[in-house]
């Protein structure tokens, strides 16, 4: 939970800064640069360095048919059950009260719920007492279930007392899963890029797509273990204090615009309840080291990559800055490639060539890795 605030902020950041803050002068590889990150590290013999991970993975048939699964729930339809009883794992809609010494107790009356019985995939449950009790009933008929809480509930006026739930389920929420065939695979391919025509075309299309995600995360995997190798081997004599700080400043900024726009929302009058509430950061100091601690690894991280670009002699085009401005327009949420540099304004070459330069790089250091 707790790296969720920097990582992703420090995402976006190598990503492109579209807000315009926290752009640094310290470009590389062909911007301007105040700094020359070779007088903050020496690097270690990238293009020889033994490393460890774990093999790539094969597609399993549990994996195909999982995401074939996903598919069909994507068009299930629910069906309302009216008659018959409870089974386990079915999912109901019930009232219910609960009543300690039969007056109903603080959040223990609920009408229309939905509950699966014998708990969700997240672990979501009633008490195993009440759980257990609902196999069985007959939709449509009351039923008071006498119920035993837990010694360590967790509520002290309700730890190991005796209650009674007054339950009526009143249907079963029936899933209708579309038959499996090439016409269900036309239908749900029929307004996407790619029209698919059978089962078979469709189970070829779900093995590409995870043959290239098993890669991607090998290949990440690779990247992130060399980079461990080169921080650890090179001489590393410090970070150019104005960029780290400005480096600290945007995480913190970004953190802070965040509080505002949610905050209120979620309940969080001020920026440390926020922090503390609801990214379970024990106090604005631990924010704070650890805001400290991802900008640092950061530096390390750009500084490296910008070196090895330095070394290898990597190059951007003009013509690689305007493709992908036009590729990437609409992820920024721009309608078109004229709006996304008119938004961005003069930086924006600049910073797109960091984002290339930074991705050659890292694929120089992944092809160089080897594997024990």
């Amino acid at each position: 939970m707790k790296k969720r605030i920097v990582s992703g902020l420090l995402g976006a950041m190598m990503v492109l800064s579209l807000a315009g803050c926290g752009k640094s002068e310290n470009k590389q590889n062909g911007n301007v640069s105040a700094v020359n990150y070779s007088d903050y590290i020496t690097l270690c013999d990238y293009k020889n360095l033994e490393i460890e991970v774990s093999p790539l993975e094969e597609v399993t048939q549990e994996e195909i048919q999982k995401e074939i699964d996903d598919c069909l729930n994507a068009y299930v339809e629910n069906k309302q059950v009216t008659e018959g009883t409870v089974k386990k794992g079915d999912e109901i809609n019930l009232d219910f009260s609960g009543l300690l010494d039969g007056v109903a107790f603080a959040n223990g009356t609920a009408t229309d719920y939905s509950y699966t019985v014998g708990g969700r995939a997240d672990g979501s449950k009633f008490i195993d007492d009440l759980d257990n009790q609902l196999v069985g009933l007959e939709i449509g008929k009351e039923y008071e279930l006498p119920c035993t809480f837990p010694a360590n509930y967790g509520k002290e006026e309700l730890n190991g007392k005796e209650v009674v739930f007054v339950v009526t389920v009143n249907y079963i929420n029936e899933k209708i899963l579309p038959e499996y065939n090439d016409e269900f695979v036309k239908m749900m391919t029929k307004d996407s890029d790619k029209v698919l025509n059978t089962t078979k075309e469709l189970e070829d299309s779900i093995v590409e797509y995870l043959e290239e995600t098993k890669k991607s995360t090998y290949e990440n995997s690779i990247y992130v273990a060399m980079m461990n190798a080169i921080v650890e081997q090179s001489e590393i004599k410090g970070i150019p204090e104005e960029e780290f700080k400005e480096t600290i400043d945007m995480i913190k900024g970004n953190a802070q615009a965040e509080f505002e726009q949610m905050g209120a929302m979620l309940g969080f009058s001020d920026f440390e309840s926020y922090l503390t509430g609801y990214y379970r950061y024990s106090s604005m100091e631990a924010f704070e080291t650890e805001v400290t601690n991802y900008a640092t690894e950061y530096m390390y991280e750009k500084m490296i990559l910008s070196l090895v670009a330095q070394n290898e002699g990597l190059t951007v085009t003009q013509e690689e800055i305007d493709a992908y401005i036009e590729d990437n327009a609409a992820y920024y949420g721009y309608e078109s490639a004229e709006q996304f540099r008119t938004e961005i304004g003069d930086t924006i070459d600049a910073d797109v060539s960091e984002i290339l330069m930074n991705t050659k790089a890292s694929e120089a250091i992944v092809g160089y890795a080897k594997i024990k």
